[in-house]
C-alpha cells in the first residue's frame, strides 16, 4: 500500500467524480492522482 508523505497513513483508492483513479489518506485526507510513496 502506498503511504501518505505527510503524516505517513494508508493511502486508500478512491474514485473522484470524473470516474479517475486517485489514493487518498485516511488519515489527514490529503488526495493525490499517483502514488508518491510505495511500500508494497
Amino acid at each position: 500500500m502506498a503511504t501518505c508523505i505527510w503524516c505517513d497513513g494508508k493511502m486508500v483508492r478512491k474514485e473522484n467524480d470524473r470516474g479517475h483513479k486517485q489514493l487518498q489518506c485516511e488519515n489527514c485526507g490529503f488526495t493525490t492522482l499517483t502514488p508518491l510513496k510505495k511500500d508494497e
